[in-house]
């Protein structure tokens, strides 16, 4: 009877709860009845592309969250979301600065709470929380910088970014992609999504070409790959091969091959900063 209750409250918690940190660490949880409290509901319309159907959400505002917190907007440089799948992307915060951006946690018209898929074509369950952005004045390819993120259950505001030490521009380029294109579902040395593999232990980093032939079109390198080709920038070569120097000079450093003394040095920094998990320690439920 205990182990009953014990996974009952932790189905009802996955279901409704709202763990939020700041660089890392706990500042609150909500559970449905606190998020309600936050601010206002408002209804939100999301518009699909891919189908050209529309859906209408209600939510909260992430603004409100933010002043629930007495978090100062001005600290604040990145969003990172923890979601249920192990997806987790890291959006900036001038995003939220343009748009207005709500924790939607129902549909309207007691519809069911899903949305198509662009990844999977197929219709998801959006809770506990769906990202969903006032867009409706923008053509639909200006939208697609704003991620409507799904199965949210925690939120990681970063007040203190991490800066490549390494003095090279090609590099730190390569790090800002990695972090907002790749970490959400790939992880190195346990930090980012768990979505794919270690990316450091990629057979693709053995070759420049190879490697970005599978970025942009993974499905031809690979028919059982269920990664999204890389967006099509007009420098994303160029951006690829960023990531694939950046993710060689760490697998080096990893495999201890020979570097000086001053490029071990900020390399280690570099790994270390990579191995803090992003979202803390699990809360024991006694915490919630």
């Amino acid at each position: 009877m205990y182990l009953l209750k014990f996974f009952l409250f932790l189905f009802s918690f996955n279901a409704l709860a709202l763990v939020v940190y700041q660089d890392g660490k706990f500042i609150k949880s909500y559970n449905r009845e606190q998020f309600l409290k936050i601010g206002e509901s408002e209804k939100v319309k999301f518009l699909n592309h891919i189908n050209n159907k529309s859906s209408t959400y209600i939510g909260i505002s992430i603004n409100d969250l933010i002043k629930d917190l007495k978090l100062n907007k001005s600290d604040i440089e990145e969003v990172v979301f923890e979601c249920l799948n192990g997806y987790q992307p890291f959006l900036n915060f001038q995003l939220f600065q343009n748009r207005d951006a709500y924790l939607t946690y129902k549909s309207a018209g007691a519809k069911p709470f899903t949305r198509f898929s662009q990844k999977t074509k197929e219709i998801v369950n959006l809770g506990p929380y769906y990202l969903v952005w006032k867009l409706d004045d923008l053509h639909y390819k200006h939208r697609l910088k704003y991620s409507s993120i799904y199965k949210i259950q925690g939120i990681n505001f970063k007040t203190k970014l991490f800066k490549l030490p390494l003095k090279d521009s090609t590099l730190s380029d390569g790090f800002s992609t990695y972090k907002r294109y790749c970490i959400s579902c790939h992880k190195i040395k346990n930090q980012g999504g768990t979505l794919s593999s270690e990316l450091l232990d990629s057979k693709y980093l053995r070759n420049e070409v190879q490697f970005i032939q599978y970025v942009t079109n993974p499905l031809g390198m690979n028919p059982q790959s269920e990664m999204l080709p890389f967006p099509d920038f007009q420098n994303k070569i160029y951006k690829i091969k960023h990531v694939f120097q950046l993710l060689n000079v760490l697998r080096s450093a990893k495999n201890k091959e020979k570097l000086n003394k001053k490029d071990i040095n900020e390399l280690n920094k570099v790994i270390k900063e990579f191995s803090t998990p992003t979202f803390g320690k699990p809360l024991e439920p006694e915490n919630i």
